[in-house]
C-alpha cells in the first residue's frame, strides 16, 4: 500500500490522480479478497 501512497504524493494537487489512486487501491483489495474467498 506504500507504493500507492507514493504515487498519490507524486501527483499532489491533482484530484483526478488521487481518485485513480483510491480506485486502484480498491481494485487491489477486491482482487485479494476474491482470491482469498474463492
Amino acid at each position: 500500500m506504500n507504493v500507492i501512497k507514493d504515487i498519490g504524493r507524486s501527483f499532489t494537487g491533482n484530484s483526478i490522480s488521487k481518485i485513480l489512486g483510491y480506485f486502484l487501491a480498491f481494485l487491489i483489495v477486491l482482487t485479494v479478497l476474491s482470491i482469498i474467498f474463492s
